[in-house]
C-alpha cells in the first residue's frame, strides 16, 4: 500500500498528537522515520508552515485545529492508477490531495467496476475514521496524479479526540459527501451520458491547477461505467463543439464555459450543496460563452440526434 512503509516506522512510537502536550514533536525528529519516509516521498512537514496548504479541507480549517494536525502531515506524490487502498483493507493513513484526485470505485461480480465518487483538493480520504470505522468500503486508486499530504491514522484519531472543531468539520465533510453522493446516483441514472461526461470533466478540472488531464477513454469509460463507445461519441461532440480537444490520453479543457453548458444541471446543484454546508467552493471561475446546442446521448452512448 501506499504508506505501508511509512506506517511501519511510526508503529511503536508514541503518537505525535498528544492532547497533553500544545506543541507536539516533529515527525522528521527521528532519522529512522526521517529515512523510511525519504525512499517514499518528498517529505515536508507542515509544522511550522504558516502558508495555505492547497488542501481546502485543511485551508478552511480552524487555526486551532489545523495546528493540530500539522505536525504529523507529509508530503506525498501520487502516481496515476496507484491503489491507495483496497475494499475492506485497513485505514493506515488519511490523505488530503492537493493537485491529485482519487476515484472511489466499486468492481461488480462480473468485473464491471463503476466510479462512486471523487476526491481531490477539496477534501480528504479515509471519512470512516472521522465516523469511528477502521476499514474501507470501497477502493480507491489515484485518477490524476500529483501530491497530496497524507497523516497516520493513529495521528488523525487522536487529533479528532482532542479538538472537537476537528471533528465537527470532518462531519460537515462528511454529510457533503452523503449529499453529492445522492446527486451522482441521480445523475447517473437520468442524464444522457454527453451531459454526465461534461459534468465529469468539469469536477475534474475543478480540482487541478491547469486545463489538462491525463486520463485514457478507457479509464473515463470505467469512472462513467459505461461502454467505452459511449465515451468515444461524448468527447467527439464536445471536442466538435470546441470546448475539449484530445488526443492520445491528453484531455485539454479549451472553453469551461461551454463545457458547463452542456453538462447536467447536476454540476451546478453540487456546487452550491457543497459550499451551503462546507462554506467553501473549489469551482473555477468560467468567461461566460454562449455556446451551441449539442445532441444529448442517450446513456447507452447512442445519438438522439436525427
Amino acid at each position: 500500500m501506499l504508506l505501508d512503509a511509512h506506517a511501519a516506522s511510526m508503529r511503536g512510537r508514541r503518537y505525535l498528537i498528544d492532547c497533553r502536550r500544545p506543541l507536539p514533536r516533529n515527525p522528521l525528529d527521528s532519522p529512522a522515520i526521517y529515512e523510511a519516509g525519504k525512499a517514499l516521498f518528498s517529505v515536508t512537514s507542515l509544522q511550522s508552515a504558516t502558508h495555505a496548504t492547497g488542501n481546502l479541507f485543511l485551508d478552511n480549517l480552524p487555526e486551532n485545529a489545523l495546528n493540530v494536525l500539522r505536525p504529523a502531515l507529509v508530503h506525498v506524490s501520487l502516481k496515476h492508477g496507484q491503489l491507495i487502498y483496497e475494499r475492506n483493507a485497513r485505514v493506515e493513513s488519511v490523505l488530503f490531495p492537493l493537485g491529485a484526485i482519487l476515484s472511489i470505485v466499486l468492481d461488480m461480480s462480473d468485473g464491471a467496476t463503476a466510479e462512486v465518487g471523487i476526491i481531490g483538493r477539496e477534501g480528504m480520504s479515509g471519512l470512516g475514521v472521522a465516523l469511528g470505522l477502521s476499514t474501507n468500503k470501497q477502493r480507491a486508486l489515484v485518477q490524476v496524479p500529483d501530491g497530496a499530504y497524507a497523516i497516520p491514522v493513529e495521528d488523525f484519531r487522536a487529533a479528532l479526540e482532542c479538538e472537537p472543531e476537528l471533528k465537527s468539520f470532518a462531519l460537515r465533510y462528511g454529510q457533503a459527501v452523503l449529499t453529492s453522493t445522492s446527486l451522482l446516483s441521480a445523475c447517473n441514472s437520468l442524464h444522457p451520458i454527453n451531459e454526465r461526461c461534461a459534468r465529469w470533466l468539469l469536477m475534474a478540472h475543478d480540482r487541478v491547477a491547469d486545463d489538462l488531464l491525463l486520463l485514457t477513454q478507457d479509464f473515463l469509460s470505467q469512472m462513467l461505467g459505461v461502454r467505452r463507445g459511449g465515451v468515444t461519441l461524448a468527447a467527439s461532440a464536445l471536442q466538435e463543439a470546441g470546448f475539449i480537444s484530445y488526443s492520445r490520453g491528453h484531455i485539454n479543457i479549451r472553453n469551461r464555459a461551454g463545457l458547463e453548458s452542456a453538462s447536467c444541471e447536476c454540476y451546478g446543484s453540487l456546487e452550491c450543496d457543497w459550499e451551503s454546508i462546507m462554506g467553501y467552493s473549489m469551482r473555477k471561475d468560467a468567461v461566460p460563452f454562449k455556446a451551441p446546442e449539442l445532441g444529448a446521448l442517450r446513456p447507452d452512448g447512442s445519438s438522439e440526434q436525427s
